[in-house]
């Protein structure tokens, strides 16, 4: 994931247009920030309950509750990653990104029923290929004159 940072900041920043880099890094925040929160939460709720009062029906009532929210996230999360790839498309003219957007946004949709995992990785293959399949050096000036002439 930090790569691909990298590589979106190197992409904006020659593109100049930031919200290649900023839709995807708000993604990642989202991600990274809410997967510690809530691996605190578990702790901070084993570590409560500790001491023996834990019983099947509040586990089972606080997982799904927990589940839930991470679903969220993880739905909120992608559609900025598909923002990102899509105006990473639009701008290289690698239709796989685009494609590779939309796998991300619909696997995190269908993850609660675990279809969206395969829809997910196959959405990670697509935007590998978009990359190797980039020119080493692009027409940006081109883009760049088209996106300010508009």
């Amino acid at each position: 994931m930090v790569l691909i940072l990298i590589a979106l900041k190197k992409f904006a920043e020659e593109t100049k247009r930031e919200a290649i880099f900023r839709d995807f890094l708000v993604a990642t925040a989202i991600a990274l920030a809410y997967m510690f929160a809530v691996f605190l939460f578990w702790l901070l709720f084993l570590f409560i309950h500790s001491g023996g009062s834990l019983q099947g029906p509040e586990i089972a009532i606080f997982s799904l509750f927990i589940l839930f929210l991470t679903w969220i996230a993880g739905t909120i999360s992608a559609s900025y990653a598909r923002r990102s790839f899509e105006a990473l498309a639009q701008v290289s003219g690698e239709i796989l990104f685009s494609s590779a957007g939309k796998l991300f946004s619909l696997g995190a949709i269908l993850l609660i029923i675990l279809v969206g995992s395969i829809l997910i990785f196959i959405g990670e293959v697509y935007s590998i290929v978009a990359f190797f399949t980039l020119p080493d050096k692009m027409a940006i000036e081109e883009s760049a004159a088209v996106s300010e002439g508009s």
